[in-house]
């Protein structure tokens, strides 16, 4: 096969060359110089999402959870006409090593490659806006990175975040569950009184019963959409815990699910819920309001 490829110019190396792209010559004999050609760049279709994703010149922004779960991402090279990307768009991409942002990149969104354990370093342009946990739970030397001067010397900021790793005295400050876990089984959690903020991957579908029973030092944790059920008493006692985003597909809140919750003071109940239990909001004593089908109570 001969191929040849034509570009502006080479400063940037082989990313330059690829990105500024103007001919490729293929030897008219060569029966697969369409599937050649259609390779270059992204052509849509998430099926062809291999390797070395390519994304063409024109594109200012990549939308919401586009290449989520994409798991056989490797690398990939943003145009110089990217401007932001999307919450949750590389989300779960565990193959992927390497990203090349454009100098242009003004927004990165929340959990944008958020499980992108793979990912070790990342060279970001000046003044680009990171979401919250755009990068949490990637390689364990790269937490949340932050924008770097016209040099482009790499940052891995090191924060308190931990990708739980299932032995609960290192339950403490913010702790990252891995993709794949469908359950937080019951009394997983139970008094663990250092834990900060919990994320939950996509995927999970069921908190158990008193999973969560006695965090005391709990004020945030975020529950994925996937979620569906939370056991009896599964909050029991997370008397730092201010508010709780509820998932639109939760249908089940078991009994005292957020019993003795003494600081929460908002919560909205989603319209798909079919079950709840009693005593679910006994003892949260700052409880303002909550919302369920349109309606405020």
């Amino acid at each position: 096969m001969n191929i040849e490829i034509v570009a502006d110019n080479a400063r940037k190396g082989y990313l330059n060359a690829i990105l500024q792209l103007k001919q490729i010559s293929i030897n008219e004999y060569n029966t697969y110089a369409d599937r050649v050609l259609q390779s270059i760049y992204y052509d849509g279709n998430k099926n062809h999402a291999i390797g070395i994703l390519v994304l063409r010149e024109g594109i200012k922004n990549i939308q919401p959870e586009e290449f989520k779960n994409c798991t056989k991402i490797m690398q990939v090279i943003l145009p110089d006409s990217l401007i932001s990307i999307g919450d949750g768009a590389f989300e779960g991409c565990f193959r992927l090593e390497k990203v090349f942002f454009p100098d242009n990149l003004k927004s990165i969104g929340e959990r944008a490659f958020f499980g992108c354990k793979s990912l070790e370093k990342v060279i970001l342009p000046d003044s680009v806006n990171i979401g919250t946990d755009a990068f949490a739970g990637c390689n364990q030397n790269l937490s949340q990175p932050q924008p770097v001067t016209k040099n482009k010397k790499p940052v891995t900021k090191n924060e308190n975040i931990v990708y739980y790793d299932g032995n609960r005295k290192n339950a403490v400050g913010t702790i990252y569950i891995r993709g794949g876990t469908t359950k937080i089984d019951s009394e997983k959690f139970l008094n663990c009184t250092q834990l900060e903020k919990v994320i939950l991957p996509e995927g999970l579908t069921e908190i158990g019963y008193i999973a969560f029973k006695g965090c005391i030092s709990l004020k945030e944790i975020k529950l994925p959409k996937s979620l569906t059920s939370i056991g009896d008493y599964a909050f029991w006692g997370c008397t730092s815990l201010k508010e709780i985003k509820l998932p639109k597909g939760l249908t089940s809140i078991g009994d005292g699910a957020f019993y003795g919750c003494t600081a929460l003071e908002k919560i909205i109940l989603p319209d798909n819920l079919k079950s709840i239990g009693e005593l679910v909001f006994k003892g949260c004593t700052s409880l303002k309001e909550y919302k369920t089908a349109g309606r405020f109570y």
